[in-house]
């Protein structure tokens, strides 16, 4: 009888063990259980998504595991609960998976600091397909209007840059003096920060957001207040 192999977790991690299971010659039932809709893609091109490019083009799976029996994808299942006695799992439509051995790559899930408004209509994330098709029909609404991204690191500059192709005016917030504060010195920031701007993206450093201010009409997002006491008009905010 084949040994059912189960993979919790539909990232990059995941379908590599997927990928390195269905390359051997071993009797085997290999499961992946995904939370999100789509097959294991490329989270490093989400902003190529964001500027058209289709979904499909981002898959990570290859086309032999596609179409290998052995393997099963069960997209868009969230796991809620795993009895290591009984070596079973249940998923959150009341479905239950038994397993002989049981592979966790759930990864990471997306930091929202403790904002006080961080919870408003209008306050997204950005790390999944799904991330991006929100922010994209949220864009859609406010044509011209602006985006504020909590964040300068990579991901916080390739969201800036992907809310900038949804036509919103862009600003990008960080608490560090400089952009890319883990990855660049001094030097190396100012020149990201002059290849930013000549995008036409607002920079704004040493800027610590203190409140998420309200729409009182619609209930979204107005503005945001910084520590400083200043504020920005907002019609959306990223964190990333």
């Amino acid at each position: 009888m084949a040994r059912r192999i189960v993979i919790v977790g539909g990232g990059m991690v995941g379908n590599r063990v997927v990928a390195d299971l269905a390359a051997s010659d071993d009797d085997l039932e290999i499961v992946l259980v995904g939370e999100e809709r789509h097959e294991p893609y490329d989270r490093v091109h989400l902003s190529d998504y964001a500027g058209g490019a289709d979904a499909a083009a981002l898959t990570l799976v290859d086309d032999a595991v596609r179409r290998d029996p052995r393997v099963t994808f069960r997209l868009g299942a969230r796991v809620t609960g795993i009895d290591v006695g009984a070596r079973t799992l249940t998923c959150d439509d009341g479905s239950a998976l038994v397993w002989d051995e049981l592979v966790l790559a759930t990864g990471s899930r997306a930091f929202v600091p403790p904002i006080p408004g961080a919870e408003r209509p209008g306050c997204f994330v950005y790390r999944t397909l799904d991330d991006i098709d929100a922010i994209a029909a949220a864009a859609a609404r406010c044509p011209g209007g602006r985006a504020v991204v909590i964040g300068g690191g990579l991901l916080g500059l390739e969201a800036a840059n992907a809310v900038r192709q949804l036509g919103l005016e862009a600003t990008v917030v960080e608490v560090a003096p400089r952009l890319m504060p883990v990855q660049l010195a001094a030097g190396g920031a100012a020149a990201r920060r002059r290849r930013v701007e000549d995008l036409g993206i607002e920079v704004r450093v040493d800027h610590a957001t203190a409140s998420i201010d309200g729409d009182s009409r619609t209930g979204g997002v107005r503005s945001l207040t910084f520590q400083d006491g200043t504020t920005i008009d907002a019609d959306m905010v990223v964190f990333s």
